[in-house]
């Protein structure tokens, strides 16, 4: 799994260091990225997106192949679609990654 860290904002890298491996349900997981969003700066949000993703480590990297052809396509409930357990985590992804 790709692992990218955000030093932009402690509370973030902290948050994501200690739920790399907690899987959370869906809403669970959609509380947790409300929380960060509203904790996060506004140039934080410029460079990176938060996605719920499959805690399964297969499923998320299916998820986020998909999401890289067709970020626009994807909404918070696409990763269930993904998932075989219902577990999430949250990830934080770079914006203008290739």
């Amino acid at each position: 799994m790709i692992i990218i860290y955000c030093f932009y904002n402690p509370y973030i890298l902290f948050y994501y260091i200690c739920n790399k491996t907690y899987m959370m349900t869906f809403t669970k997981a959609l509380k947790h990225k409300k929380l960060i969003l509203k904790n996060s700066s506004a140039f934080t949000k410029t460079l990176f997106d938060y996605l719920i993703i499959p805690a399964i480590a297969e499923e998320s990297r299916k998820f986020l192949d998909d999401f890289r052809k067709s970020p626009s396509s994807f909404t918070d409930e696409s990763c269930k679609h993904y998932s075989s357990n219902s577990r999430f985590k949250i990830f934080l992804y770079c914006k203008n990654r290739n």
